[in-house]
This record gives structure tokens, C-alpha cells and sequence, in this order.
């Protein structure tokens, strides 16, 4: 549901989006980072200009011990994590930019829902 929100709200905006919806973590969590890549991988193929991929994860841990929540105002919601993938075990040449992408994107989400402590 929330990829579905997120591709709506960027089609809003004019962007054009290809949104997948292919489950990574089935039948095991093991291996969902790899099949994730390979997804990936294969739509970067057939979309040749493309200009930022987002991979969407939801940490749909049921132990509510660990909740990554934030509150906003009154209500809680998911907390955001970049991961941003180097030159370290596949050849990615452009990590630096996508680093300062997700800062900017980081600080335009702080600005906008401050942290109340």
C-alpha cells in the first residue's frame, strides 16, 4: 500500500513511475536483498532512462518492541532509511549521487515534520 501512495503522489507530480510490486522476501527473508537487485536490474533493462530507482522496503516486524515509527502531530508513521549501495560488491559508479539525493530528500522531510523530542 505504501508503494502504491508513493506512486500516485510522484505521478502527481508529473513523474512517470513503473511501480513493482513483486514480493522479494517469499518464501524466506534469506536471499530478499539479492532478489530485490535482481528486479531491479531487469527493469533498469527494459527502462533505459530511467532516473532514480526507489526500492521500497516495509519493516513489518510483529514484535512491537522494535516499532521504527516516528509521531507527527498527533499520529505515528514509518520512519524513513536510506541505504545507499557503494562500490564495494557491485560495480556502481554513481553511489555519491544518489547519497546526496537522499540527504536532500532527508533534510526536506525534517523540515517539514520536525522531530519533537
Amino acid at each position: 500500500r505504501v508503494g502504491r501512495e508513493l506512486d500516485r503522489q510522484l505521478q502527481n507530480y508529473g513523474y512517470n513511475v513503473i511501480h513493482s510490486e513483486t514480493y522479494h522476501n517469499y518464501p524466506s527473508y534469506t536471499g530478499s536483498y539479492e532478489n530485490s537487485y535482481k528486479t531491479v536490474t531487469n527493469l533498469l533493462q527494459k527502462n533505459k532512462n530511467t532516473d532514480i530507482v526507489i526500492d521500497l522496503h516495509r519493516d513489518a516486524i510483529s514484535d512491537y518492541s522494535y516499532a521504527p515509527t516516528v509521531k507527527i502531530g498527533e499520529e505515528y508513521a514509518a520512519q524513513l532509511m536510506f541505504v545507499i549501495g557503494g562500490n564495494i560488491s557491485k560495480e556502481h559508479p554513481n553511489w555519491q549521487q544518489n547519497l546526496k539525493f537522499a540527504v536532500k530528500i532527508q533534510q526536506k522531510a525534517n523540515e517539514m515534520y520536525p522531530r519533537s523530542v
